[in-house]
């Protein structure tokens, strides 16, 4: 009879071949993965949903510019638009399936002042229904350092708010004028220095960045990237899970980072954006998603593998060629 023993070379030989059939199988079902999510969002692109994200994208991103600067607003020019009856009105009918609104959409609706989200539903609804084909988002204006003029400005308006202001008392009215009296003079008198001899030193712009956060700007094809590659890798389901409600947040949270950095930048140094928005922070995100990912494979999948005890093998025992990750579903 022909000898069956499997020797080490055998052993070795069948292990390879299945750990390049598991190689193969990753990436097949990364790919595939990858594939259907990248499409499924690029037809969701004009969809209410992903405008709902991309709002609480810029949302985010205002409240990590606050901690920063001098002022941020959201979608700040809602004055524009006709009345909020009207807007509320139109965008019920949106949502609801009909082309206008109804005179009882009308009369239900709230004559206050639009929040930044209807704002953004509104102009979001009106541009998918125009024939212009350009990019539209929410609208984020930063301010990270008003200049000496703009906080004059802004010092004075407030002064006469505070003079026309009858609600408070007269004592407390005029302490509250001094005080803001006491701060404008040195700076009416240095803006005044500054435009009779105008120099480099003396010179304080306002620092601002105005930009709109596109579908690009949620890093959504990152995030179906790693998904991708965490779902394909072969080991068990929670796992698996574990990485995606851990990881995908976190991508969230860089790109909210991103969008920070990227609006101080184009700010402070508008012909640095374009470098930072193009080419350097698109290579820290990739690498970022890679670390990330490694780190689960080590330390999530890796790590709790090699502790689980091995069967026919001591304490200080190895297997000779432990192969790839176990293949748990």
């Amino acid at each position: 009879m022909p000898d069956t023993t499997e020797t080490p070379e055998t052993q070795s030989s069948g292990a390879s071949r299945g750990s390049g059939r598991s190689t193969f199988v990753f990436v097949g079902l990364f790919v595939v993965i990858v594939m259907v999510l990248l499409t499924g969002y690029r037809y969701s692109v004009h969809t209410r949903a992903n405008d709902w994200y991309l709002f609480q994208v810029a949302k985010h991103t205002t409240w990590a510019l606050a901690l920063l600067g001098d002022q941020v607003s959201l979608e700040n020019d809602r004055a524009r638009f006709p009345n909020p009856r009207q807007v509320r009105s139109e965008i019920r009918a949106h949502d609801d399936g009909r082309e206008s609104p109804t005179p009882e959409d009308y009369l239900a609706a709230s004559d206050d002042p639009l929040t930044p989200w209807e704002a953004w539903s509104y102009r979001a609804i009106t541009t998918r229904a125009s024939d212009v084909d350009h990019e539209y988002g929410p609208r984020v204006e930063f301010v990270l350092r008003r200049g000496l003029a703009a906080r004059v400005r802004d010092l004075e308006v407030e002064l006469n708010d505070l003079r026309e202001n009858n609600t408070l008392e007269p004592s407390e009215r005029a302490v509250a004028m001094e005080k803001l009296i006491r701060e404008l003079r040195p700076m009416r008198e240095r803006l005044n220095q500054v435009r009779k001899a105008p120099t480099e030193e003396d010179d304080d712009p306002t620092y601002n960045f105005h930009f709109i956060v596109v579908s690009e700007c949620g890093a959504i094809e990152v995030m179906a990237i790693f998904f991708a590659a965490v779902v394909a890798f072969p080991t068990r389901w929670w796992k698996r899970l574990l990485g995606i409600l851990v990881g995908v947040p976190v991508m969230y949270l860089v790109n909210i980072l991103r969008l920070t950095c990227l609006a101080v930048i184009g700010a402070y140094n508008p012909e640095m954006f374009r470098f930072a928005h193009e080419y350097l922070w698109q290579a820290v995100y990739i690498i970022f998603v890679v670390v990330v990912w490694m780190l689960w494979v080590e330390y999530v999948v890796r790590d709790r593998d090699a502790a689980a005890p091995s069967d026919g093998n001591g304490p200080d025992e190895q297997p000779e060629n432990p192969g790839p990750v176990e293949d748990g579903s």
